[in-house]
């Protein structure tokens, strides 16, 4: 099977509740271009789900007028669609473009960075060298990780990267494999990582979820693969509970580690943090020994 970076429901739908509830638009940049496997149907009905749109006939409407402007002129040139994405064991028909879907977030540039040609980002640079700030020469409101930084050798600059493509006042969100992805990747990460790094960075840390999303057994066979993983529960993030619960209490289903920050005048971004494990000050732990 074609190996793709992409995002199921579940996470489309967490990266679309933190845009709104922070009210982030403007421009974003994705590093790893992502593939979203929604189709139309999908979209339009998590738009009206999310009070952005109406339904009108087998079409949507959006609120926002100037959004309806701009998402029409996507489809005219049918760039709302991804038609470079022709796995049909992933997803059912056409997928939405990632410029369809942050158009009808409210943003009006939409770029994204990666080294694979195969990807078509606009931008093309490693994310394992260093000054990211010589490849892109303007600063964003939002920046992606949409599962890219498992397939970065160097997390460390892959942080740094992120801080210098936002602006003040910038935010980042993470979607990232959390559990039960061998080697889909080269890591899967603990929430503690993006709640150490952002606090000693002084970053606002506004959002840290866990997302489980498990196979339906009674899915037709031939179903996509993300309509068979199509159960989802998010849970805010945890440190006692998480540290106590999470040895070998995991399910059988897929984990993803969601998080979201935002970057202030006095953010830094080269701290490197101590887990709060073993700060002088942490929280009272229960270990998954204690009973």
């Amino acid at each position: 099977m074609e190996a793709r970076m992409g995002f199921m429901h579940g996470q489309i739908r967490y990266v679309a509740r933190m845009c709104l509830e922070n009210k982030i638009q403007g421009d974003v940049i994705s590093i790893g271009r992502q593939d979203f496997f929604y189709s139309i149907k999908e979209f339009n009905t998590l738009m009206v789900e999310l009070g952005l749109a109406s339904p009108c006939g087998d079409q949507i409407v959006f609120h926002d007028a100037r959004i309806n402007e701009r998402v029409d002129a996507l489809k005219k040139t049918n760039k709302h669609l991804n038609e470079s994405f022709r796995n049909t064991a992933m997803a059912e028909g056409p997928i939405i473009s990632d410029q369809l879907f942050y158009t009808a977030l409210g943003f009006e540039t939409v770029d994204s960075i990666d080294i694979s040609d195969r990807d078509k980002a606009n931008i093309r640079f490693d994310l394992n060298e260093p000054d990211i700030t010589s490849v892109v020469k303007r600063h964003y409101d939002l920046v992606i990780d949409g599962g890219t930084m498992e397939h970065i050798f160097d997390v460390r600059r892959v942080f740094l990267h992120i801080t210098d493509l936002m602006r003040t006042g910038g935010y980042v969100i993470h979607v990232l494999p959390g559990n039960n992805t061998y080697d889909h990747g080269f890591y899967q990460f603990s929430p503690t990582l993006f709640h150490d790094y952002y606090k000693a960075n002084r970053y606002d840390l506004l959002n840290i979820e866990v997302l489980e999303a498990k196979k339906n057994l009674y899915s037709a066979p031939t179903v996509s693969y993300t309509r068979r993983w199509d159960s989802c529960r998010f849970w805010t993030y945890d440190p006692v509970l998480m540290g106590k619960n999470s040895f070998g209490q995991l399910g059988d289903g897929l984990y993803f580690t969601l998080c979201c920050a935002r970057k202030q005048a006095d953010s830094l971004r080269d701290v490197a943090p101590t887990q709060y494990l073993f700060s002088p000050n942490h929280i009272p732990i229960l270990s998954p020994w204690t009973h």
